[in-house]
């Protein structure tokens, strides 16, 4: 006998009200199903009665997304103000759809980077891998996330900073001299603090919408302003990240090299153990520098330099590549240049023991409560080696940092991930 067709997911009871006082409107809804406890949830606002569902739903929270519990009572909140730039109607109408298929099937332009266990570190022992006990090789097991196939783009960069800039969000005051850069729109954007990386990945996702909710906050509101408290006379107060949400966010350090290892576990770079501008954008040279030493054994370039095709005069825009050049250092998850260009910031903050003490299960970094002392700056890990750094940087093991409230001319960009 067939199996009975599991049952679809209902939703009922569907009230909108705005809060006295605000241009918030408070959605409420109930949601039922008897095969799944988790469903996907969808929002969309109509203007005219239903004719058109053209209203911008993002930035909404609450009770929305992929994993959202069946319940009664359920609650979201719209924030018509910022989303809909004070505009009226006396016809508003909200549709809200739920499914019961959660799919795993990655965004476009990102690829699946599947659960499970892998090798972190340094699995390799030529004398100038510089093995060290930050790179300690030990095994991780991580919960399955998506990674972007290419590095951020300045031309992505500025969209999604043009509309933050409308709708309450800031970049970079009294952070830093630098703006984040790009040689050219197909360029990787860079030269931004974590900061800023981490607010623009909430900008993106309140401007995408769709049921995506912001991953990163400081105390209780989406972080889209100001500077975390780091002061003698206050606890301090640090930046917080919701794995749980599935809106942009930076990989974690972790998560960073199981996507660059491509599935497999010994290999020194994503595509295997040697290096060569055939391979990726960065520069080969002795060290220390000076003839009589050697470049690195596993560094198969002809000369020492700068990328030959990409050379020029550096300076704030850097010798950078477009993100979508070569095509033959795809890895196994179809990622490209996650050696060389440009580095790309990770969640972790930066401990050279980690690896011996983390968990085995989802590392995220240190607490940063029990880690920094009060008005310290935290320093973040970025992860890839880039155009001006040698192929020891290049490495998947390598690990390299920054303090999180500076931007350091043409180093350090974006490669964005999102939780299941």
């Amino acid at each position: 006998m067939a199996a009975a067709p599991a049952a679809p997911p209902v939703v009922s009871n569907v009230t909108a009200a705005q809060r006295p006082g605000s241009e918030q409107v408070e959605i409420r809804y109930d949601l039922a199903d008897p095969d799944s406890p988790v469903l996907g949830v969808t929002l969309q606002i109509s203007k005219d009665s239903g004719t058109t569902w053209t209203v911008p739903v993002a930035p909404v929270t609450g009770a929305l997304g992929a994993k959202v519990p069946r319940g009664t009572g359920l609650l979201m909140i719209w924030d018509a103000g910022r989303a809909w730039d004070n505009q009226r109607s006396e016809q508003m109408r909200f549709r809200i759809t739920a499914s019961d298929v959660i799919s795993t099937a990655p965004p476009p332009g990102f690829s699946l980077i599947p659960a499970g266990s892998f090798l972190m570190g340094n699995q390799n022992v030529a004398p100038d891998d510089q093995a060290l006990l930050a790179e300690r090789s030990h095994r991780v097991t991580l919960d399955g996330f998506y990674m972007a196939k290419f590095e951020l783009t300045k031309a992505e960069w500025d969209e999604v900073h043009a509309w933050a800039l409308t709708h309450g969000y800031d970049f970079g005051p009294n952070n830093s001299s630098y703006q984040p850069v790009g040689k050219a729109p197909d360029h990787p954007v860079h030269s931004m603090t974590w900061w800023d990386a981490v607010k623009w990945c909430n900008a993106k996702t309140e401007k995408e919408g769709n049921g995506l909710q912001p991953c990163y906050t400081l105390g209780p509101d989406v972080w889209r302003k100001g500077t975390p408290v780091r002061r003698a006379d206050q606890p301090p107060l640090y930046v917080h990240c919701d794995f749980t949400k599935n809106g942009y966010r930076l990989p974690t350090e972790a998560e960073w090299e199981k996507a660059a290892r491509g599935g497999q576990s010994s290999w020194r770079f994503p595509w295997g153990n040697t290096i060569s501008f055939e391979l990726a954008n960065y520069s080969t040279y002795s060290e220390p520098p000076g003839p009589g030493y050697p470049i690195y054994s596993y560094d198969e370039a002809p000369f020492v330099g700068y990328h030959p095709k990409y050379v020029g005069n550096g300076g704030i825009t850097g010798n950078t590549a477009p993100v979508t050049d070569f095509p033959g250092s795809d890895n196994g998850y179809g990622l490209r240049q996650m050696a060389g260009n440009v580095a790309e910031w990770c969640w972790d903050l930066y401990d050279g023991l980690y690896y011996s003490t983390g968990p085995a299960l989802n590392p995220r970094g240190p607490d940063p409560y029990s880690f920094y002392p009060v008005n310290t700056v935290g320093t973040r890990v970025h992860r890839g080696g880039l155009w001006n750094l040698s192929s020891r940087f290049a490495r998947v093991a390598a690990r390299y940092i920054s303090p999180e409230d500076q931007a350091f001319p043409g180093a350090v960009g974006i490669r964005l991930a999102r939780s299941l």
